[in-house]
């Protein structure tokens, strides 16, 4: 996949909408391991 596809996927109204809940956010940070540990459990609603 080219990074411009990515943009055009992620600019589409249903992806936005699914950025902006606290949920996906998370979920998008945990794609890797290396990221795991530094996410705080579980997550707030604050979205800090």
């Amino acid at each position: 996949m080219q990074p411009n596809e990515i943009i055009e996927v992620l600019n589409r109204p249903i992806s936005q909408e699914l950025l902006a809940r606290d949920v996906t956010r998370s979920h998008i940070g945990m794609s890797t391991t290396k990221n795991a540990p530094k996410l705080p459990w579980p997550p707030s609603r604050t979205g800090s």
